[in-house]
C-alpha cells in the first residue's frame, strides 16, 4: 500500500521496489487512513534498531527483519486485522450517515424555492472544492494603479477649472498612457470631485474693495436717526 509519504516516493525507493519485484498498490486519493499497518512497521523498525548489531546493508537489513518479524507477538497482528476491519466499518458508517445528511440538505434547498440547476452547481462545488461558495476569480486585471488614480485626483484638485480631457491628456503626456475622459470622470468621482460649472459674478478690484472699506469708516457712527 502506498501511502503517497514523500519518503515512500523517492527515486531510491522506487528502485528498491523496482529491484524486488514489487509492485505499487496506490492509495486512493483523499482517502481515509483506515489501515493501522504502520503500528507494526514502527514495532518491526524499533526491534531492528535495538538490535546488538543493526544492520548495515541490505543483505543483513532483509534478514535483521526477517528474524524480527518472526519475533512479534500474534497479538499485534490480531489487533491490526481487527482494526482494520472495525475501521472499513466506521468509515462507511459515517460515508453512508454523510450521503443521508446531504441527500437532506439537497431538498431543503430545493424546498426552500432554488433552482435544481442551482442546487447542483453548489452539490459539484461542494464534492470538487468542498465548500459551497464561490472562489475569488482574479478578474480583469487593473488599467491603472492606485499612485496613477492618486495622480489624476491631484491634477484636478490643482486647477479646478479643468476638465476630464484636459485631465486625460496631461495623464498621457506624463505616463505615457492613453486613458479616456470617462475613465477620468470616474476617478475623479472616486476622490469626491464631480463635475461643477463655475458661477459667473461681477469681477472685485482692488478699488471695489477700497470703496467699501472707505463707505464703512465714514458710516461706522451712525445712528438710528441717521
Amino acid at each position: 500500500m502506498d501511502d503517497n509519504a514523500t519518503c515512500h516516493r523517492t527515486l531510491a525507493v522506487q528502485d528498491c521496489l523496482d529491484n524486488e519485484g514489487i509492485q505499487r498498490l496506490l492509495w486512493p486519493a483523499r482517502s481515509p487512513d483506515i489501515n493501522p499497518i504502520e503500528n507494526v512497521w514502527d514495532a518491526l523498525g524499533r526491534q531492528v534498531a535495538g538490535r546488538n548489531y543493526p544492520p548495515t546493508n541490505k543483505n543483513t537489513l532483509i534478514r535483521a527483519l526477517t528474524e524480527e518479524w518472526d519475533k512479534l507477538p500474534q497479538q499485534l497482528l490480531d489487533n491490526v486485522v481487527q482494526n482494520f476491519i472495525n475501521g472499513t466499518k466506521n468509515t462507511l458508517d459515517e460515508a453512508t450517515s454523510a450521503n443521508d445528511f446531504m441527500r437532506g440538505r439537497i431538498i431543503g434547498k430545493i424546498e426552500e424555492g432554488q433552482k435544481i440547476t442551482d442546487v447542483a452547481r453548489e452539490f459539484k462545488s461542494f464534492k470538487t472544492n468542498g465548500m459551497c461558495s464561490r472562489w475569488h476569480g482574479g478578474g480583469r486585471v487593473r488599467s491603472r494603479t492606485p499612485a496613477e488614480n492618486r495622480y489624476i485626483v491631484l491634477s484636478a484638485k490643482r486647477n479646478r477649472r479643468t476638465t476630464a480631457q484636459q485631465v486625460a491628456n496631461q495623464f498621457l503626456a506624463a505616463s505615457g498612457k492613453q486613458i479616456s475622459r470617462k475613465s477620468v470622470a470616474r476617478r475623479l468621482r472616486g476622490g469626491g470631485l464631480y463635475a461643477r460649472k463655475p458661477v459667473v459674478c461681477v469681477p472685485l478690484t482692488r478699488q471695489h474693495r477700497t470703496a467699501r472699506l472707505q463707505w464703512c469708516r465714514e458710516h461706522h457712527n451712525w445712528t438710528e436717526q441717521d
